[in-house]
Order: C-alpha cells, then structure tokens, then sequence
C-alpha cells in the first residue's frame, strides 16, 4: 500500500504532489475539530513523499463550487478536508487529477466523547485515535478507486452542465481561475474630469490614467493611480471587490488619497482655481466585465478636498489585465 501511495503522491514530472490539509469544518464547535486536523497532517505526513502541510481555512460547504475555491487558491493537488458532526467525523479527499472523484469515509466519535461534550475525555485522544482509522480507510478507497460524485450548488443552468475534463487544458483552468489565483493587475483608462474650484466655476478636460494594483489579502487590493487631465494627479488606494458567482460582472470600491499639481500638465485649467497642488481624499468605484482574457472596466472617481471646498470628478472607461 504504501508503495502504491507513494505513486500516487507524486506528479508525473516525478515532483511531489501538494496535499493540502483544511480546517475541520464543524456543525458545533470544538477542540476536536483543530486535533483532527493536526492529526490528519501528521498521519499523511508519515506516509510518503507529498508535500503535506495544513492551511487555516475550513470549508463552508462540500460542494464542487467550494473545493475548486480552495484548490486554487491554495494551488493544491490533493485536498483532505475533515467534517466533525456531534457524534461522527467525516474525512473528504479531492485530487485534482481525477477531477469529478471524492473518496470518503466516517467514523463515530466514542459516545463517552459525545455524552460529556468533550469534557471527560483528552479530544487529542480521540482526535489521534479517530485519525488513525479515518487514514487508513480512506486512502484504502483512494488507492481502489471507490469515490463518489460531489453535489453541486444551485447556480444558473448553464453551469450546471459537467465540462467535459479533455476540454479543461491547464490553459483553460489559469483562465477560469485567474481571477482567484492572480497577485496583481494594470488598468488604462481614457475619460473626463471635471473640475470645481472654491469659485465654483467648473473646468472640464480630457483624461489618461494608469492604476497597478498588489492583492493584499483575499479581496482587497492595494492600487497605485497616476492620472493626468488639467492636473496630474497621484492616488493611493485600498480597494475591496465584490464577486458574485452567479454573475460575470465584478464591482470594486475603493478608499484612498491623493496628491494633486498643475505642473507639467497637458491641458491648463485655465481657472486656475485648485491651486499649484493640494490633497484629496479619493472615494471611488468600479465595475468591470470580463471580455476574454482582460477586463472591461468603467471607473469614477471623486477627489474631496479636506476643506470641502475643492472637488473633482473623473470617470474612467478602461481596459484591466490581471496577472
């Protein structure tokens, strides 16, 4: 068995295969459901040549939609998610080679665990003990190919159908999830400002920009803007993005702020009202569509003045490429 894992635990460029342990998603919280995780880290560790090593994450649901989340974003190759109930635990495995095969298998918690709620037995007691079994069994179904299909999530039609796994490339999996897995993208932008100076006389002028952006954490972004109109304006900003799965469109809110000059700019404000430069605080917003592999984006900015007496407005149709 253990050579015929240790098979398994390896890609067919003869690297190891990434075996990414989750948090144990629970039904009710407790100490069991850290112990299972750490112990199931520790068990496949003992087994082979994979890259075995656990993430902070658990699960909300066992669903495809869910799974495929993790797998990208952790760039896994197998995922081992443990599921503890009241009175069972259950252990899940996911390999992306075999991309519509789950193996599984459960096993009761000891009723002594159950009756007590935890308290009268050490649940690092029951955890190794569970594990051993849990381990055992299931990679037993691995190696023997006895799986069972994932439930899907309600989603629209069109998505419900499986993809048949010939048409799902490298290529065409990067794309699917570029959004999940990218670090960083550029945006350019052609549009308009307009400008209202304490004099309240507006000024109005043609505008490029340029924004790079870094994810922080999850959704959030930190951006870096240079925009040039009848100002040459430099904004920093953080910014949140909303995803909805059943929709293609992306929206994107942003807080930041910004220095603004008039040297060395292309078209004067011929009011001359803003100043030579001042600062702004720079709320904005953004929706982007996605056309192949870049985004359509359609931007507005809003430059408040700390005194609420100078303000600019910029809207900003662009092209965004995520990488």
């Amino acid at each position: 068995m253990r050579e015929k894992l240790t098979e398994k635990l390896v890609k067919r460029d003869g690297t190891p295969a990434n075996v990414v342990v989750m948090n144990a998603t629970e039904t009710t919280a407790s100490r069991l459901g850290l112990e299972i995780s750490k112990a199931v880290e520790v068990a496949v560790k003992s087994y082979g040549k994979g890259d075995v090593h656990r993430e902070e994450y658990a699960l909300p649901a066992m669903t495809m939609e869910e799974i495929r989340f993790a797998m990208a974003r952790y760039a896994a190759d197998i995922l081992i998610v443990p599921v503890v109930r009241p009175d069972a635990v259950d252990l899940f495995l996911f390999d992306k080679r075999t991309p519509y095969n789950l193996y599984a298998h459960s096993e009761e918690v000891p009723p002594e665990f159950v009756a007590t709620g935890g308290s009268a037995v050490d649940p690092q007691t029951v955890a190794t003990t569970l594990t051993r079994v849990l381990i055992k069994r299931l990679l037993f179904r691995y190696l023997n190919n006895q799986y069972f299909e994932l439930p899907r999530e309600e989603s629209l039609p069109v998505l419900q159908a499986e993809i048949p796994q010939w048409i799902a490339s490298p290529e065409s999996l990067n794309l699917v999830n570029r959004e999940i897995t990218s670090r960083f993208y550029l945006s350019a932008s052609l549009g308009a400002a307009i400008n209202m100076p304490p004099s309240r006389q507006l000024w109005n002028s043609n505008l490029i920009g340029l924004q790079a952006g870094v994810r922080l954490w999850d959704k959030f972004f930190l951006e870096g803007q240079f925009s040039s109109f009848s100002y040459n304006a430099f904004v920093g900003s953080i910014r949140y993005q909303f995803i909805n799965r059943d929709s293609p469109f992306r929206i994107n809110v942003g807080l930041g702020g910004a220095f603004v000059t008039r040297d060395k700019v292309w078209n004067l404000d011929q009011t001359v009202g803003m100043g030579r430069y001042s600062y702004y605080i720079v709320p904005s917003a953004a929706v982007l569509f996605p056309i192949g592999e870049v985004y359509l984006k359609l931007e507005t900015q809003v430059f408040v003045s700390p005194g609420l007496n100078k303000f600019i407005w910029t809207f900003m149709p662009g092209i965004q490429v995520h990488f």
